[in-house]
């Protein structure tokens, strides 16, 4: 499942607000751009199936997020969270680094 803007818009009244977001184990292979989510501060995408650091490119821009979990994953990288220069904790555990 790709995580699209119209996926959380589905599930939260308003993304735009919204600072903690849980989607453990939701089956996301791929996150589309969700920079509208301005506010985000945490997000736990822990025990999906995200691969490489390209699943992760729609995050680069939420400039507000501190922590973010992606524990539980088979991910090889990390690539694409280089430009979350707020980023204070991220759990790794249980990927494919090498």
């Amino acid at each position: 499942m790709k995580l699209t803007p119209a996926y959380i818009s589905s599930t939260i009244q308003d993304a735009s607000s919204t600072r903690v977001l849980s989607l453990r184990s939701k089956s996301i292979s791929h996150i589309d751009d969700i920079s509208y989510c301005v506010n985000l501060a945490r997000l736990d995408l822990s025990e999906n199936d995200l691969k490489s650091g390209e699943s992760l490119s729609g995050l680069k821009y939420c400039k507000a997020i501190t922590w973010i979990s992606v524990a539980k994953n088979h991910l090889k990288d990390i690539t694409h969270l280089t430009n979350l220069k707020n980023l204070q904790g991220m759990p790794l555990k249980e990927n494919h680094f090498l």
